[in-house]
């Protein structure tokens, strides 16, 4: 009973701890709420307007930008919210992002892991910074661990099975016709779709579980599993949630556009001779922004809508550019390989990042640019410790974890990368993190 205690009172202050942090970027940086980089709060007022998802600069229907926080957004505009609505919104979604990760690591761990990986999700920099940025960092990485608790049992959604006879004298009532299986199989559906009308990057993770999958059932010849699997309904369950998106795209701009028309952007972004030789070919650390002006990444985006305009001309909609700049990026790598493997190193180790990059390293004090870099040094040691203990152990509840972090590095490997891009996965990666400094020794409340 001590114990239990114990780790509750831990909780506690983990939660305090988280507060106090959010509650402080809140209050020090409001105003940047507002500020609209990604055109997000644009697409919402449009939609809380009665304008449709519409692109700012055109007031043309679009699909820049992933549906689903510009919706969410809109709703809080429409019922009388502005940014500060979307404040509490990033605010709740961190607080229960931090009970997810405690809950998952006693799950999969013990309570010393779910309580130091719910430590470090409190207090996390780049979590904590996004919280006070209208993008989609805090609600994406709240859905994100939302999926995984499910998949490792923390949602307590088909965890007990009951036959007809034990639910009939239990309840009084007959059973569902959903097994509780069945049952997990729609909400882990329904959450991947949410995931995925947030930020495409989940579909890599998708993909990978199903490598797993397939790997597992080679493996074992097993008639559970043969009966089990494939999951229909999460398959069903998932296409009918990115469904009604990928209806209007074919409706409004006349192709079914399942994930968004910014890929090839980010793709060429991060694929062009100008950034190979600007960036990639310079000592590290170096940004675009070092560049003479005439390479700098606002010059090369001008060249690039010149070169663009005249090949596809000024009135080419969306999916035409987006599919010009995804065959510019994939011809350009062709045309130089050995400088596309060294971008896509580089891309790794900017993902892996534990400073902050020049440009906001400027902003911060010193002691603070350190703190971090510290914070995120220890942080990878745990990780790859963890992940140590994972294969040598052979744990396979940590498995989602581990996919989950593997695909959003190899996606970012390939298309444009920095720190900001893993900060989905640091839930995940603090679990890791705390199995690797912490052990996995059972404590008397788990």
């Amino acid at each position: 009973m001590h114990q239990i205690l114990g780790h509750r009172y831990a909780l506690i202050v983990v939660l305090a701890a988280a507060v106090v942090a959010r509650v402080a970027v809140l209050s020090m940086k409001s105003e940047t709420v507002s500020e609209d980089r990604d055109a997000y709060l644009a697409i919402a007022a449009s939609l809380a307007d009665g304008n449709g998802y519409t692109h700012p600069a055109t007031d043309q229907p679009t699909a820049y930008r992933p549906p689903l926080y510009p919706i969410v957004c809109a709703a809080l505009f429409a019922m009388g919210g502005g940014t500060t609505a979307i404040a509490i919104l990033h605010f709740v979604c961190g607080m229960t992002t931090v009970v997810l990760t405690w809950s998952i690591g006693r799950r999969i761990g013990n309570a010393a892991i779910g309580g130091l990986a719910a430590g470090l999700v409190a207090i996390d920099p780049l979590l904590v910074g996004y919280t006070a940025i209208s993008m989609t960092e805090t609600v994406f990485t709240f859905l994100v661990t939302l999926l995984i608790a499910i998949f490792v049992g923390c949602t307590g959604c088909g965890e007990r099975v009951m036959d007809a006879r034990t639910m009939k004298a239990a309840t009084g009532q007959r059973p569902m016709r959903l097994s509780p299986d069945r049952r997990r199989q729609i909400v882990i559906g329904v959450v991947f779709g949410l995931c995925a009308m947030c930020r495409p990057t989940i579909w890599a993770f998708g993909i990978l579980m199903t490598i797993v999958w397939f790997i597992v059932r080679l493996r074992r010849r097993d008639a559970r599993i043969e009966k089990r699997w494939p999951p229909w309904l999460l398959i069903v369950a998932v296409l009918l949630t990115v469904s009604p998106w990928i209806i209007r795209n074919a409706i409004v701009l006349g192709r079914p556009v399942v994930m968004t028309t910014h890929g090839g952007y980010t793709l060429l972004l991060g694929n062009n001779p100008v950034f190979y030789r600007e960036v990639v070919s310079q000592p590290w650390r170096t940004v675009w922004d070092d560049a003479p002006t005439e390479f700098s990444q606002s010059a090369w985006y001008s060249n690039l809508e010149s070169k663009m305009n005249q090949q596809l001309g000024t009135a080419a909609n969306e999916i035409q550019r987006d599919r010009w700049m995804n065959q510019t990026a994939i011809m350009n790598i062709r045309k130089q390989p050995g400088m596309f493997i060294r971008a896509c190193w580089l891309r790794i180790r900017r993902f892996w990042n534990v400073a902050p990059s020049r440009p906001i390293a400027a902003s911060l004090p010193r002691p603070v640019e350190w703190g971090i870099v510290v914070f995120y040094s220890a942080i990878l040691i745990g990780l790859l410790l963890g992940f140590v203990r994972i294969v040598r152990n052979k744990l396979s509840n940590w498995i989602p974890l581990c996919v989950l972090v593997l695909g959003f590095m190899l996606v970012h490997s390939v298309y444009w990368s920095n720190m900001r891009m893993r900060a989905p996965v640091i839930p995940e990666i603090a679990m890791m993190c705390s199995l690797g400094l912490l052990g996995l020794r059972p404590s008397r409340d788990d």
